[in-house]
This record gives structure tokens, sequence and C-alpha cells, in this order.
């Protein structure tokens, strides 16, 4: 659940360095809306920034980016560039902010992610989006976030108008912790890495995201998106490492087996090779030109 910030994937204040890569010529050309306010929710604003294709009159198909951290660090622009470059291949598409752990503990990360979405629905005319066409993308800890909001709405929200719910057309899931019940770490390096990004154990991170460190609470197995796979959950992409020290690759096919017998699309792409890092992964297997062509599959039809 965790992402680096300098020279390893804990470390995750400067993963906008980690996962900056060279914008196209039409991303260059676009223009990125920074630190916006989507909502205000117990005195926090919930920030975003925004960017739509230099050309054209849309409506476009939307991609909201979830940043990772471990639930309470990162931020949205470690997204940047890719909202750059997704504007620049005819998406609108945005970046945010969600409340953060300890202070504020689940579900208040999954109700503001969909809180953003509500936003963007609702003001679909004035940034060109078409609201039934939206993708959303996430590593980490964002990926759970990701995940739980497509599941959640597939569940809730089956019988509503898709401008009306919280129904999401595509994901793209970067290693999210899939079974938070059985989720651990077991290396001791792994766990001095994640001391130093953090400043605690990775025991006290799951206690601030959810309240409690006993994996048989009611609330692990609700927080966890393989527990949460319905028929009519849209299609998911998973790019995962063979070598994720945090995440298991097992966590990624069960899921995906799910999944699958529940009628759902969706591919697994097992890195061989790599860990926890979104660009490693990118560099190995070109994931992000395999992200585009699934969101052009699924969002541009």
């Amino acid at each position: 659940m965790f992402y680096r910030q300098t020279l390893w994937l804990f470390l995750v204040l400067s993963t906008a360095l980690v996962c900056a890569m060279p914008p196209a010529h039409a991303a260059a050309r676009v223009t990125l809306e920074k630190d916006r306010v989507y909502a205000t929710v117990d005195g926090v604003d919930l920030l975003y920034d925004f960017a739509m294709p230099p050309e054209g009159k849309g409506p476009f198909p939307f991609v909201l980016c979830i940043h990772a951290g471990g639930w309470q660090l990162g931020n949205k622009k470690s997204y940047r560039d890719i909202v750059k470059e997704l504007a620049g291949r005819g998406y609108a598409a945005a970046t945010i902010e969600y409340r953060r752990t300890p202070k504020h503990k689940w579900p208040a990360q999954l109700e503001d992610v969909q809180r953003a979405v509500d936003f963007f629905r609702a003001n679909a005319a004035k940034y060109k989006i078409d609201p039934a066409r939206i993708g959303v993308v996430g590593d980490d800890a964002g990926a759970h976030l990701a995940l739980m909001l497509a599941l959640t709405a597939a569940k809730e929200d089956a019988g509503k108008p898709v401008a009306q719910s919280h129904r999401v057309q595509a994901v793209v899931n970067f290693f999210a912790p899939l079974d938070l019940r059985e989720w651990r770490v077991t290396s001791a390096w792994v766990e001095t890495k994640i001391r130093i990004g953090f400043m605690k154990s990775s025991e006290q991170i799951i206690i601030d995201f959810l309240g409690t460190g006993d994996r048989s609470a009611p609330v692990d197995a609700e927080v966890s998106p393989i527990t949460q796979v319905v028929p009519g959950a849209p299609p998911i992409l998973t790019f995962i490492g063979s070598e994720d020290p945090l995440v298991p690759v097992a966590q990624a096919q069960a899921f995906h087996a799910a999944l699958k017998q529940a009628g759902a699309e969706q591919e697994l792409v097992v890195v061989e090779g790599q860990d926890h890092d979104r660009e490693n992964i990118n560099h190995d297997d070109k994931a992000f030109e395999r992200m585009y062509a699934f969101f052009d599959k699924h969002l541009k039809k």
C-alpha cells in the first residue's frame, strides 16, 4: 500500500519526479488548471488539477487520476504529466486529492473520490465532459480507491442513470492492495523502508486507515476490492510486478479470477522482474501506452 518518495517505493513525496514522462506533441500544448477546489469537507479544501484537449468542441471522455501514498502521504502532482498526456490524446482529465489518514479514517477517502465524480458530472458542460464516459486510474492506495469507487458503484448504483451515479466505465489499477484481510509486511527490510518513509510501522498505517489492526474486523472485508466484485463491474486492467514486495501477485490473480467469474471484462499484466513502482513497470512493459489503448477501447467507442 505504499509508494516511494525518493530512492525507493515508500518515499512518496517525490513521485512527481519518479512518474514524469516526456509529453507528446499535443500534450505540450495543453494548459493545466491547478489547485482548483472540487469540494470542502471538514474544513479541508479538496483540490484538483484539470486539463482538456487543446482542440475540439467535445464532449470528451474523462479520466480521473488518484495518487498513491498509503492513504496519508503523496499528492496530485504525481499525475500531472499523465493528465496532460491524456488531454493531448483527446481526453479531459483531472488529478485529485482526498482527505488523508490518520485524521480522516475510512470511508472518508472513498467519499471524497465519489464527490469528485459528482463534481465533474455536475460540471460536465463547463468542462466539455461526456458524463457517460468516465475512466479512473490510480497506483497503490490510489488504485485501491479507484477500484473501490468502481465496484461500490457497480453494486449500489446499478439501477441509476449513469449521469446520476458514481459508476465509471473503465479502471486502470497499478498494484492496488486487494485483500486487506490478508495483507501484512513479512520482510524486515521492507518494514524498515516503510518506517523511513512514513515514520511509523506498517501496522500503524493500517490502524490509521481503518481504526483497527484486527484483520478479522468487518471493515477489513468491507475495504478489500476482492470482496466487492459483483456482476456489472466495469472493465479493469491491472499492472503488477512479479517481484512486488507489498502486494502479492497471488492477490491480483485471485482478484481477476473473481472478476472473470462475475463476467467482467478484465486483463491482468504481470511484469516480470519488477517491483512496486509505476515508472519501472511502464519502462519494462510500455504500461502507459497499454493504459491509453485500454481507455481508447472503452471510453472512445
